[in-house]
């Protein structure tokens, strides 16, 4: 996908978090359907495995 096949626009972009392993930035934007939202990237800095428990309902299980 390009930049103008995109239906979402970005407005702003804040680093929240930066270490050795991850970044966390925290985007302002308007989405495809027009409604303007907050969409949170993780940027991992390292190669490994990342594993997320989920329940048999579907729901992670910390």
């Amino acid at each position: 996908m390009t930049t103008s096949d995109n239906p979402w626009t970005v407005l702003s972009t804040d680093r929240v978090y930066d270490d050795q392993w991850l970044a966390l930035d925290k985007h302002r934007v308007v989405n495809a359907a027009g409604i303007e939202s907050r969409y949170g990237v993780v940027h991992h800095k390292k190669l490994g495995v990342r594993i997320l428990p989920i329940d048999q309902d579907g729901s992670p299980s910390w």
